[in-house]
């Protein structure tokens, strides 16, 4: 019988190995699969080695494939941006070793998986075996591809120098670990893994769709083009690779390992540590590297490294293998569950929502400063971690909410965000990986406590701040955005949390664009804009969650169809921007009539005046007025002129009484398109009977020209002859010259990089609010991929004659 294929592989990588379906190679594949995903190094990578072996004992090339989708957690620009980095330079370096590879990036119109499809024609699929859920689920989705011919799949460990299937079980206590392991860890510490070399010329095949060439592509406009949280941008000083990680290794240890264990837990030295956290979670450097390389040095700095990178970090990977919920609040140990569910209720200082804790805007300053590195940096001190998370459980309402808090914020914005090292470090805040602390305190209960207040004590909290909101490549760009709707408040907001230097400027007298809220009197607005928004973006459920919960949103079903997923902002349409633009430089009534560039700056001339100089310009403004102000950019000028709007006569009218008998929401042909009670609204004032009524587009058309409250008397009487309505009181009206965009763009924004000029709105991606704010988060990702660093290193990279192709 032929040999298993793990049997066919150097003891030195089969140790590391586990067969996820045994079985014979397919006799028809045509290569072995090399699935590269969590290990991106062509370098020192146990996995593409063992994959190479294993072709090179069935007499079958490699082919290396690199899939990204957009549907991982917290998909966004900085995750992507280093991902995509090192991918494309872990393929060049697989290549130069004689291996064909393939990309995959999933962006709109081409989402069709293509690793599972590859694996079908396989002889045999190697993965990597990384514990956490989202390459589980790769995982089974190859076993899935490959079932109906059987075909063997293995999975790897890249990761661990104690591989996590020779561990045996998950420990959650360091000095069992460290015991369990011992034996291993010595035999294993100094082994070295010279590369296999391939002996059969790379041969991809056919492929099922044409690749995604990294290294033809711009990584920033790759990146503008997924469906991605476009808000959280790349972080400036941590280019993606294995490059850029050996780099990093070497300069620690040469300068700074000996000297580890006496200034690792001070956060204001930034270089006591390796920050080489987010290298090791995408695999860009070898564990076996730095375990080696720090063991042959010697001293108190390596072995406290060495007792990180082998204790603490290994004890939580192999925890994850064995532990498939390692990433829930059910990872708690029963003693500290039964404890904080025991003090759930018990009074908290403050409850903050996802919103304030995200942008660093409680009412604690040293919690904010190390927010903030999270934020710009994706990055907080181990130390300060265990501070940072043990502060949310006093401001959330309990265990779960504050788990579900602690996984989001480190995930969304940390580049190690989904390690199996930071899943431990976060339920540690809980009391994961711990012990009890008796007595039972109030909200903690047996968990340990940590003190923000103790630990600002023990460090200069204006220091740190100052050191994590610092911007290591130079000064952050000036940026001015020219429209104060949802689109370019969005934009600006993401802008300045960011640490740009941002200026709103709008010709409205307040902001709000297609939000608009005009007040009649008294307290009593009529929302003579859109009448309400969808989010059903998941981009956006974090911010509506929290939008919710603050009361600036409330859900509103006129119609009765149960939830629709339709809000509407309190207590009036502008309400929304306005929470948006609460901490931002905006200038209203200022009308922007040109923008002139002069040595490589931008100014803005006004009826107010000339504003700049400026690097950066937004234009969140309609289309056709987007376009004569975007002059200077003809390419830009040119898509804006493209989009056609249908226009919209409103009217609002009061009445004396109620217009009882018809529902919240008319619709209906004639004049008057749509009527709502405004009044019927979430957090309106009841006793006003007020009414919105929207034009035809058709018919507005012919009437944009007409006096507009002449023109709203029309439609209320339309819309009385429709149903029984008492004679309004009073009567407004308001011409939408740009309503609605009948012919939007289809992309995220406009943007012209080396002009430093863009575009934003409603009109790029279809029609609502919900557009409009995901095109302002496109808009900002799109000025932060611009900054001089950021852009060089995702420039298209040239490639030899000689260089495989993909």
């Amino acid at each position: 019988m032929p040999d298993a294929p793990i049997d066919r592989l150097p003891p030195r990588l089969a140790s590391r190995t586990r067969a996820l379906r045994a079985g014979e190679p397919g006799p028809r594949g045509a290569y072995v699969l090399y699935s590269l995903s969590g290990n991106l190094r062509g370098h020192e990578n146990q996995a593409l080695d063992a994959a190479v072996a294993l072709g090179n004992a069935l007499g079958l090339p490699v082919l290396a494939v690199f899939e990204l989708s957009e549907r991982y957690p917290f998909a966004s620009d900085r995750h992507h941006r280093f991902v995509l980095e090192g991918a494309r330079e872990a393929l060049a370096t697989i290549r130069e070793r004689g291996i064909a590879t393939a990309a995959y990036v999933h962006r709109p119109g081409a989402r069709e998986e293509a690793t599972p499809r590859l694996a079908r024609d396989a002889a045999a699929v190697v993965c990597d075996d990384q514990p956490t859920r989202s390459y589980r689920e790769d995982r089974s989705a190859l076993l899935a591809a490959t079932a109906e011919r059987e075909t063997p799949v293995l999975a790897v460990d890249a990761s661990c120098v104690v591989p996590m299937i020779q561990v045996g079980r998950a420990f959650d206590r360091a000095y069992k670990f460290r015991s369990a392991t011992k034996d291993q860890r010595a035999d294993r510490l100094h082994a070295e893994f010279p590369p296999v070399a391939p002996r059969v010329a790379p041969d991809a095949g056919t492929l099922p769709r044409t690749p995604t060439d990294l290294d033809a592509w711009d990584l920033g406009e790759l990146t503008a083009a997924c469906e991605i949280d476009h808000s959280v941008p790349p972080v400036p000083d941590d280019p993606g690779g294995e490059a850029a990680a050996q780099t990093r290794w070497a300069a620690f240890r040469d300068h700074r390992l000996a000297g580890y264990a006496a200034r690792r837990n001070d956060a204001l030295q930034d270089g006591a540590v390796s920050h080489l956290s987010p290298y090791l979670r995408h695999g860009m450097i070898a564990a076996t590297q730095l375990a080696r390389e720090a063991a042959a040095q010697g001293g108190k700095g390596p072995e406290k490294f060495l007792e990180e990178l082998l204790i603490w970090r290994e004890m939580a990977w192999s925890f994850a293998h064995f532990a498939p919920d390692h990433d829930t609040v059910d990872v708690l140990p029963d003693w500290a569950r039964e404890s904080l569910d025991r003090c759930a209720l018990d009074p908290r200082p403050a409850l903050y929502v996802w919103e304030t804790l995200a942008r660093g805007r409680t009412d604690d300053a040293f919690w904010n400063a190390a927010q903030a590195g999270y934020l710009r940096r994706g990055y907080l001190h181990n130390n300060v971690r265990m501070t940072w998370g043990k502060a949310l459980l006093p401001w959330t309402e309990g265990p779960d909410v504050a788990a579900r808090m602690l996984v989001d914020l480190n995930n969304r914005y940390a580049l190690d965000g989904g390690d199996p090292n930071s899943y431990a470090g976060l339920f540690w805040c809980l009391g994961a990986f711990d012990r009890p602390f008796d007595p039972e305190k109030p909200i903690f209960g047996r968990v340990r406590p940590r003190s923000t207040e103790v630990h600002a004590e023990r460090l200069d909290t204006a220091r740190f701040a100052a050191l994590q909101t610092r911007r290591p490549a130079g000064e952050m760009p000036r940026v001015a955005v020219i429209g104060a709707g949802p689109a370019g408040l969005m934009c600006a907001r993401t802008l300045a949390d960011q640490g740009v230097a941002v200026t709103v400027l709008d010709k409205g007298r307040r902001v709000g664009g297609r939000t608009a809220a005009k007040r009649l009197w008294a307290d009593v607005h009529a929302d003579h804009g859109a009448p309400w928004f969808r989010a059903d973006d998941p981009r956006l459920a974090p911010f509506v969650e929290s939008w919710l919960d603050q009361g600036v949103i409330l859900p509103w079903d006129p119609e009765l169809t149960g939830d629709d997923g339709r809000y509407v902002p309190v207590p009036h349409s502008r309400a929304l921007a306005e929470h948006l633009a609460a901490d931002l430089d905006v200038r209203s009534g200022v009308r922007v009539d040109r923008l002139t560039r002069d040595a490589g700056a931008w100014s803005l001339t006004t009826d107010a005046g000339v504003f700049g100089p400026f690097d950066r310009v937004v234009v969140a403004v309609p289309a056709p007025q987007a376009a004569e102000l975007l002059a200077p950019c003809p390419a830009l000028a040119e898509a804006a002129r493209g989009v056609r709007y249908a226009p919209c006569i409103t009217a609002m009218a009061r009445f004396a009484a109620p217009v009882s008998g018809v529902p919240d929401v008319v619709r209906g042909n004639g004049p008057a398109r749509m009527a709502i009670r405004n009044s019927a609204k979430p957090g309106r004032e009841m006793n006003e009977e007020v009414w919105v009524l929207h034009g035809d587009p058709a018919w507005s058309a012919e009437h944009l020209d007409d006096d507009a409250d002449a023109a709203a008397g029309e439609l209320v009487a339309a819309f009385r002859q429709r149903v029984e309505a008492p004679e309004p009181v009073a009567v407004t009206g308001h011409r939408w010259r740009y309503a609605r965009a009948e012919t939007p763009l289809d992309a995220g924004c406009l943007f012209d990089g080396d002009a430093g000029v863009g575009a934003c709105g409603e009109w790029c991606l279809g029609g609502g609010i919900d557009d409009a704010l995901l095109s302002g988060m496109a808009m900002a990702g799109r000025v932060f991929a611009s900054e001089p660093d950021i852009a060089a290193r995702g420039a298209p990279r040239t490639v030899a004659a000689t260089e495989p192709i993909e």
